[in-house]
């Protein structure tokens, strides 16, 4: 059982499973339906494992953020990339995952969940839980090179389509995030998220430990 807690400021990468499993930068399991964990400010990228042509439990694939069990978590200011390929035929990844299980009351706010893998089924984010499981969802950015943005009930094209699906995601886009490398999930002065994020009660700082702006954060970590 969680109640309160972060996870915040890590730089988390190179997790790697053969076969046809599944693996992930931070899994998220609780008993709790109110948990108050926030997981905010940290790097997750180059996750990948065999795959599976599902995704329907936390196994069988490789994601960046998976929440599997429990309910009430803050998923805030996190910036995910995925870059290397399944190598399962079919296979399918996703950003941010969340399993059939999770409860209510979860606020999504200021992410990038990009999968930039090159090939299989690529998803930016892939929900197997309607979207009463969000208290808020917005100002994320839903990014991936896969034919589908998302996967909520069903597969999401783009962007408006998934703003239709959550009901709400008003102030989310679809951009290439513009990230200074593949390992280094800083983004670029040029890069169209900055400034674009909305302040969040208790997050005043950034990976770095930098000065977020109170009133037009950057979103990602």
């Amino acid at each position: 059982i969680i109640s309160g807690g972060s996870i915040e400021g890590n730089d988390i990468s190179d997790i790697f499973i053969s076969g046809p499993w599944g693996c992930n930068g931070i899994q998220l399991n609780s008993s709790s339906s109110t948990t108050n964990l926030t997981v905010s400010n940290n790097f997750i990228y180059d996750i990948r494992s065999g795959g599976w042509t599902e995704a329907n439990t936390v196994d069988d694939g490789g994601y960046g953020i998976a929440l599997n069990t429990g309910g009430g978590y803050n998923i805030d200011y996190n910036s995910i990339r995925l870059t290397t390929d399944l190598t399962a035929t079919n296979s399918i990844s996703a950003a941010f995952w969340i399993g059939s299980s999770v409860g209510s009351s979860n606020n999504i706010r200021n992410n990038i969940f990009s999968n930039q893998q090159s090939s299989k089924i690529r998803y930016s984010i892939f929900s197997n839980s309607p979207n009463t499981i969000f208290s808020t969802i917005n100002y994320n950015d839903y990014y991936t090179l896969g034919t589908n943005l998302g996967f909520l009930g069903s597969t999401i094209a783009n962007i408006v389509a998934w703003q239709t699906a959550t009901g709400q995601d008003a102030n989310s886009f679809s951009t290439n995030p513009g990230f200074t490398s593949t390992t280094d999930l800083h983004l670029l002065g040029s890069s169209s998220l900055n400034a674009l994020g909305t302040p969040i009660a208790g997050i005043t700082r950034d990976i770095d430990g930098d000065t977020r702006d109170v009133s037009t954060p950057d979103v990602g970590a």
